[in-house]
């Protein structure tokens, strides 16, 4: 692997504009290597010049260190043809340089303030305990853990939320820490090709400096991780040196072979199922069964819901795959646990799962509806989809530590969020969520006092307004209610596609780099970007169908047409899912932001 490569798949996403701009460095020189190489071949000399002696190749850089916060490199052989590609190259090596060390600085004075409040608020409760037992004279040591069980829940919680709080910051530390030793490989690796094309021995003054500097010798960093080591052991792992290094170090789940092997043994039952469904309706001519019409305005709509299910959980699981592939943060975004999250095959698992159960379920009932040795079991053959939803539903609420737990909680309590958003604080997981459903603008104009958002709730309720006029029309008929409510679902089509596009994906910037859409892209191929904002469009006339009175085909059900268009929508919506958690990314790299900050419990507080 090429070390741009490396560089590239080994970089903290957030900090990407903070890291040396090795391909620029490397551009530079290239530049100098194609005008010797042309000077060689115009010359009649072959381009040799006059060199000096070793000691002065190495002499040709000067270093200037200004109290260790500013570097320069000066370039002493200005003079001779060519030099302005090297004058550019250390100059733009010492930009590159001087922004690496500032950044790190600041972020490192960040962690160290983080850290101090962390510390502090964990040490707080046992000096307390200690005071105490001073004062009745009793030499009693109650730790934290200790403390926090004798404790409400509310404490237990605050417990919880300093270990996480502690293991946020361990991973920030180790992300300095790798930030730190790439960028110095990165400028050793630059100076290393100047010296190779030049012929010159730079590197070892200007490597010289790089050794001096603060981002080489300070061990800030070191002491600062022993010390939170050292503290999260004692009060998170009970004194467990092991126990409590592993729980710091939290990383992704290993995949396991036979999460592959279910999903693709579950996906094959439910391709099997689906070729059984269509030879069952095509064998027994059910698609003109007097019958048909009853089964698909009751137990069609059932079905179909756990179809909705799926194609959801398919839509998440590719997203996923694809944030993953393109390095969108979504762990951090959505705060998940590393030890606990699932991965898109466990999504895809899921779907799968409950693919097979529904596929199943639609051709029992389909068999038990339609034989005529089974129609005196009507009861039983009703409870077929009842006892499916059952299933469902236990295995979502299932207290026990089976099934994904953590995850299936994790969505409950979003849920919950969701619902009782007027009396509950919400964070960008409950409103990504929300989106699904509904939206969240107005609770997010009152907490965060965006007037964006007020804007975004305007587009709402003009899909309110739209739906409304659409069912009086769908009772009343009449040409003047089918004109009012294409105008509103004109108008609302034409809002939200809009939002979706500017505000929610930040595409359509006319001035940016990449002129229509956005400064910074993660897909490298632009006609992706303007395929999506094709598609979204054309998703969203879609739903306009119910006013042009495109219920019902002739090979199609009007129920089915509800669901193909139901369907459609879900598609569009992992379409925008993807783009508006890309730009969410995005704005996180703008602000530097490569983990949430965990805030401290106010038990902890001051």
């Amino acid at each position: 692997m090429k070390f741009t490569e490396e560089l590239a798949t080994q970089t903290v996403q957030e900090w990407q504009a903070a890291y040396m701009a090795y391909n620029i460095l490397k551009k530079v020189l290239n530049n100098l290597m194609k005008f010797r190489q042309q000077r060689a071949t115009s010359s009649p000399t072959g381009g040799n010049s006059v060199r000096g002696s070793p000691r002065n190749d190495y002499e040709e850089i000067v270093i200037v260190n200004s109290d260790h916060t500013y570097y320069q490199t000066m370039h002493q052989r200005s003079i001779e043809e060519g030099s302005e590609f090297e004058l550019e190259f250390f100059s733009k090596f010492d930009d590159e340089f001087n922004k690496v060390s500032k950044f790190y600085k600041a972020k490192l004075q960040q962690v160290k303030v983080e850290a101090e409040e962390l510390i502090k608020a964990v040490d707080k409760p046992n000096v307390e305990q200690r005071h105490i037992a001073s004062v009745n004279g009793v030499g009693v040591h109650l730790d934290i853990i200790q403390e926090v069980e004798m404790r409400s829940e509310s404490d237990t919680n605050s417990k919880e939320e300093l270990r996480q709080a502690f293991i946020k910051l361990y991973k920030q530390l180790r992300q300095l820490r790798s930030f730190c030793f790439l960028n110095m490989l990165a400028f050793s690796k630059i100076m290393n090709k100047y010296d190779k094309i030049t012929s010159r021995s730079a590197s070892n003054a200007c490597l010289g400096m790089l050794n001096n500097s603060y981002l080489a010798t300070s061990d800030e960093v070191h002491k600062l991780t022993e010390r939170l080591e050292s503290t999260f052991i004692m009060h998170f792992a009970n004194g467990d040196h092991t126990k409590g290094k592993k729980s710091l170090k939290q990383g992704l789940k290993r995949e396991k072979h036979r999460t592959t092997f279910f999903l693709g043994l579950f996906t094959g039952c439910s391709i099997a199922l689906v070729m059984a469904i269509i030879v069952s309706l095509h064998a027994r001519d059910l698609l003109n069964h007097p019958g048909r019409d009853q089964y698909m305005e009751s137990i069609f709509p059932l079905y179909s819901l756990f179809g909705f299910i799926i194609l959801h959980l398919l839509m998440y699981g590719s997203n996923m795959y694809l944030w993953r592939r393109f390095r969108v943060n979504y762990p951090s975004i959505f705060g998940f646990k590393p030890e606990t999250e699932l991965g898109f095959r466990e999504v895809l698992l899921i779907a799968s799962a409950l693919s097979v159960l529904s596929l199943a379920a639609v051709l029992s009932n389909l068999d038990m509806e339609m034989d005529p040795r089974t129609l005196k079991y009507t009861t039983l053959t009703e409870l077929v989809p009842l006892v499916l939803v059952i299933f469902v539903i236990l295995a979502t609420f299932c207290p026990f530590n089976i099934f994904y737990h953590s995850s299936r909680f994790f969505l409950i309590r979003c849920v919950w969020h969701c619902a009782c958003a007027p009396f509950h604080k919400g964070n960008f997981t409950d409103f990504f969520l929300a989106d699904q459903l509904t939206s969240q603008c107005i609770r997010r104009v009152i907490e965060e006092k965006d007037r964006k958002q007020g804007l975004n709730a305007g587009k709402y309720l003009s899909t309110i307004m739209a739906i409304a006029m659409r069912t009086i029309y769908d009772q009343k008929k009449g040409n003047s209610w089918r004109i009012v409510a294409a105008i509103t679902s004109g108008f609302t089509t034409i809002y939200s596609t809009y939002w979706d596009i500017v505000f929610d994906w930040g595409l359509v910037q006319r001035n940016s780099r990449n002129p229509w859409l956005r400064e910074e892209l993660l897909i490298s191929n632009k006609a992706v970007y303007f395929a999506a904002i094709v598609v979204n469009i054309l998703l969203r006339l879609v739903w306009m169908q119910s006013v042009l009175d495109f219920n019902e085909t002739e090979f199609l059900h009007r129920r089915a047409v509800v669901a193909v268009v139901a369907c459609l929508e879900i598609i569009r919506r992992g379409i925008w899912n993807f783009f508006r958690l890309e730009n969410e990314h995005l704005s996180h790299i703008g602000k530097n932001r490569a983990i949430k900050t965990a805030p401290l419990p106010s038990y902890y507080q001051d």
